[in-house]
Parts: C-alpha cells; structure tokens; sequence
C-alpha cells in the first residue's frame, strides 16, 4: 500500500512523508502500479492507495485487522477464540507483543508486516461493540471497516478484546508498535521482512497462515519483552527498512 505516513529513526525522531508498506485493507482501493515479481513470490504484484466508502451494510464484509490507520495502532478480532479453549490472544497483558505476518516456504520463514505492544485493552461483545467502546473515541473510519463487520456478521454475544497500540509518544518499556516500510520516494517493492526469535518463544512450523503471534505472559520479565522488541527492530532496519509508526486515515473513495 501506499500512504501518508510517518516513520520512527533510531535517534526516536520522526519523519513525515508518504510511505510504502504491506498490510490489510479489506475496503475498497485504488490500483497505482503493478510490479515485475521476477519469479520471487516474496515480493509484491501491486501496489494499491486504501480508500473507502461506507456502505449501506456490512453482511458478509470481512473486516480490518489490525488496523494501523490513525493515531495508534487497534487489534481488535483476528485469531481471538470462538471456542474457550483457545483463549490466549484474549487475555494479552500490558506490554505484550503481537507480531502479525504469515508463515512462508513451507513453514521455514515467518515474514512480518505489523508490530503491535499493548498499551491497553478493552472487552467487548461482537454485537454491542459501538456501544460497549463508545467512550474510546474511536476513529469512524474503524468502525465502518472493521467495527460494523463484527457487529453484523458475528454471533452478538462473542467475547472479544481491543488491543490499544503503544506510540513512540506514549511507548510502553520503551517498545512502541510499528510496521515495515519504506518511503515511497524510493520508489522500492520490498518483501516483506522474515523475522527469527528463539524457538522457546516462537517456532515458526507451529503456524498455520496470516495470524498474530504473542510475545508476553507473566513468565516473560519485562527486561526479555523488551530484547525480544529490540531483536525485530534490528533484523527489520537490517533489512533496509523503517518503522513505520503512523498511517493517514484513507479518504473515501467518491
């Protein structure tokens, strides 16, 4: 995709400018250009510019998530549990670490497109969602393209959680979320990052698809939280990338 944005250097200034990066968009786009992917399914087919329009209803519609538009970062649905025995991505505490990507040839790599570090939560019910985060002051752009999704096409009493993302004004242990990027003046259609950690806290062959996995418990100090946020950070700028830290809410689309 492509967007204004800003981007976080290692000295914690931030730069302004229009940004180039992988993530979801499940509205409406605008195809830019397409790209020669020289046989390397790593590397992107097109880039797109996000946009919407509201519709008149969202049945069937999936939804955003995370959704890195706006002033923080939002996680609010994927991977949750619909069944009570998987209900580790609901009970994330402050400070933990969602890394969002893909599992990649045959399982070897996993490749990252978001970084989300909890700030804060929420509970709510997929049918009450507006109401129950109503003082939360969300973006409408996240309530028409994940927030009305949920509220219409999930059972209305499922339990879910929204995650708040850390900031670099406002990090938590110093970690703030981000995605990979680039500026769009270098013009340059990057794979996305793979990412290898210690397989005692993540073992890439246990994945199966795009999904979130979680750095965190009451096992992890906050001291090993933060190294392993710094671990990502560096393999992510030794890829010749930034961190992306902010992503302009898309215009609608009329």
């Amino acid at each position: 995709m492509e967007f204004p944005g800003g981007w976080t250097d290692e000295h914690g200034a931030t730069h302004s400018t229009d940004l180039w990066a992988w993530g979801e968009w499940e509205p409406e786009s605008t195809l830019l250009r397409e790209f020669d992917q020289a046989g390397d399914r790593r590397r992107p087919a097109r880039l797109w510019s996000p946009c919407y329009e509201p519709p008149d209803d969202h049945l069937e519609l999936h939804n955003t998530d995370p959704f890195i538009f706006g002033g923080r970062f939002l996680y609010s649905n994927c991977r949750q549990p619909r069944k009570a025995r998987r209900s580790g991505l609901m009970h994330l505490a402050h400070g933990s670490i969602v890394v969002f990507g893909s599992p990649f040839e045959r399982e070897q790599e996993w490749v990252v497109d978001t970084v989300l570090v909890v700030a804060g939560s929420r509970r709510y019910h997929a049918g009450s969602m507006d109401e129950d985060l109503a003082d939360l002051h969300l973006p409408d752009a996240f309530m028409d393209v994940t927030g009305q999704p949920i509220i219409q096409n999930e059972r209305p009493d499922l339990p879910l959680r929204l995650y708040l993302g850390a900031t670099p004004e406002a990090p938590v242990d110093e970690m703030f979320s981000f995605f990979p990027a680039v500026p769009a003046a270098e013009q340059r259609a990057f794979p996305r990052p793979p990412i290898t950690l210690p397989d005692e806290f993540f073992k890439v062959a246990q994945s199966r698809g795009p999904m979130g996995h979680a750095l965190g418990g009451p096992n992890l100090s906050r001291e090993t939280l933060r190294g392993l946020w710094q671990c990502i950070v560096d393999q992510v700028r030794e890829a010749g990338l930034v961190l992306g830290t902010c992503a302009q809410l898309p215009n609608g689309s009329g």
